[in-house]
């Protein structure tokens, strides 16, 4: 949208975001309580985050303020939270845990974008086996599929449009490359499938 401001994304953990997260912690505490009452936000629950344990992994997303010869400024945009599993034998399955968008970014595009992020980083990992998420809201289905289904459009295997359309079915080879290439698991990518079909 033409109103929105640009936005850049800082990934993994660094002593500045740990000294910060407890707020954006309390932050997502507060919204998901007062979300009934004021707050348009897509958490419907929240907890706060052990930032001593390394398994967790924070994206931040900013604005940056202040144009020449000013003074650089950042802005927090919106942030989420990734918990790192244990998969057999040496592998780790990524969970997306709390994703928040502040409300004058929200409509904006910036959810969508925090999560491709997530996404785009966990493709560059061989150890890792796939990004799913931890008790998603109604709305945070909305994006993932948004973005998994975009994401998925440009796979060769997704994009035979005729055997899509003359119901060659969801196929193991959509399921493996939507895995090996984007981390997304296979009732995500079957979802997509899904969504293409009826594009």
């Amino acid at each position: 949208p033409p109103n929105c401001p640009a936005a850049s994304i800082w990934s993994r953990v660094w002593p500045l975001f740990l000294r910060c997260s407890a707020r954006f912690c309390s932050m997502i505490v507060i919204s998901a309580g007062l979300k009934p009452m004021a707050l348009n936000c897509p958490i419907e629950t929240a907890s706060f985050v052990d930032t001593e344990d390394p398994q967790w992994t924070f994206f931040l997303l900013y604005e940056r303020r202040g144009r020449g010869s000013e003074e650089q400024r950042f802005a927090t945009v919106g942030f989420l939270s990734l918990y790192n599993y244990y998969a057999y034998p040496d592998k780790v399955r990524s969970r997306v845990s709390q994703v928040l968008v502040l409300p004058t970014y929200q409509r904006c595009g910036h959810g969508a974008e925090l999560l491709e992020s997530v996404y785009r980083d966990a493709a560059q990992n061989p150890r890792l086996v796939d990004v799913t998420a931890e008790s998603p809201s109604p709305d945070y289905v909305k994006v993932r599929d948004y973005v998994t289904t975009k994401m998925c459009c440009r796979l060769p295997a997704f994009q035979d449009r005729v055997a899509l359309l003359q119901g060659g079915g969801f196929t193991a080879e959509m399921a493996a490359e939507a895995l090996r290439k984007l981390k997304i698991p296979r009732l995500q990518s079957r979802r997509c499938y899904e969504i293409l079909r009826l594009h």
